[in-house]
């Protein structure tokens, strides 16, 4: 077993858990139901932030997505305390397919945005499969959104 974290906090409290000290976050029910939502049973990698987190992992990761932003770090906080209204928590998965990797994720919102977001989001429930055969060999990442109003999604 290998245990990689970001500070010995973090690897002290997975050894304390590892070792039944403190309860796992494997066991946890929105852990385990963020497993279901991405497939993560048969996945090859698994990843979950909380919602307590996620708005800290956003607003730190913004600047490496968007590139420096000035007064980095005001905005930093101003994300971080807006996107925890209305962002959950945060699920990942890989795993092979038709000779790739298929990255599943899967973001949990605030209850309060759900009824304003669900019509604006509702999906064609077309598969979307078929198309990538069209695609040249050398394409190496495809992004698919499958909303029917694409133009609903764009919220004011």
């Amino acid at each position: 077993m290998a245990i990689v974290g970001n500070d010995e906090r973090a690897v002290s409290a997975c050894l304390a858990a590892h070792r039944g000290q403190r309860p796992s976050l494997a066991l946890q029910p929105d852990v385990e139901e963020m497993r279901g939502r991405v497939r993560a049973n048969d996945a090859l990698a698994f990843g979950y932030v909380s919602s307590a987190n996620a708005a800290r992992l956003l607003a730190a990761l913004t600047p490496a997505i968007f590139g420096r932003i000035p007064e980095e770090n005001q905005f930093q906080r101003l994300l971080a305390v807006s996107s925890a209204r209305v962002l959950g928590s945060i699920g990942w998965s890989a795993r092979p397919l038709a000779g790739g990797i298929e990255d599943l994720y899967f973001m949990t919102v605030k209850s309060v945005l759900i009824e304003r977001l669900r019509p604006a989001l509702r999906s064609t429930g077309q598969p979307h499969h078929h198309a990538w055969s069209v695609l040249p060999s050398d394409t190496y990442s495809v992004t698919n959104y499958n909303f029917a109003d694409p133009s609903a999604a764009c919220l004011p």
